[in-house]
């Protein structure tokens, strides 16, 4: 799996690149433990891609003086060898259900 086969129109832009169309942009440097290369677009690793991406979300949504509170990521972590580990992140969001399309439920008012 390569990171196009998660995200519809993924592309590494070089620092002096430009991107060819309206889109997120996050420096590999800001993405927990990811790599240039893991990141690559033809040969690149989507799984690392991913993990790199729900663990940075972790651990900079566990340091904030407020979280919203109406989502949560949760860290769960167990030693299965002395060289393996089992990692599990999740998140669960407070959402509006219409009958098309989710929506995020807005914070309670202050």
């Amino acid at each position: 799996m390569i990171p196009s086969d998660l995200f519809d129109g993924y592309e590494l832009v070089a620092a002096a690149g430009t991107v060819t169309a309206q889109s997120i942009c996050i420096p590999v440097a800001s993405l927990t433990g990811l790599t240039a290369a893991e990141a690559d677009e033809v040969t690149g690793d989507g799984r690392e891609v991913l993990r790199a991406l729900i663990m940075t979300a972790y651990e900079n949504f566990s340091t904030l003086p407020t979280p919203p509170t109406r989502m949560a990521i949760n860290y769960f972590e167990n030693q299965i060898t002395e060289t393996r580990r089992e990692v599990q992140i999740t998140t669960a969001f407070n959402v509006i259900v219409p009958t098309s399309a989710y929506q995020m439920e807005a914070e309670p008012s202050s």
